[in-house]
């Protein structure tokens, strides 16, 4: 598991599952604040290792997210 900042908040990703040239990553310990489009945005940005978001679900209230990346090299 490895600790990033988002939105000045230490959170906690993990890398979940590979689903042929997909691979999903688990997100936790967001503020109540955090918009869901920050969480997409912070994760699709190059300066964060990020690459292209397929997809986001869950919600920062339930204090989970999972962010699916379209291709297996983005971080």
């Amino acid at each position: 598991m490895e600790e990033v900042r988002l939105d000045g908040q230490k959170v906690e990703k993990e890398e979940k599952d590979f689903q042929g040239s997909l691979c999903t990553i688990e997100v936790r310990g967001m503020k109540e604040t955090t918009s869901k489009d920050s969480v997409e945005f912070y994760f699709e940005s190059k300066r964060s290792g990020g690459g292209e978001v397929e997809e986001v679900n869950g919600e920062v209230e339930e204090g989970l997210m999972l962010i699916t990346f379209a291709k297996k090299e983005s971080k």
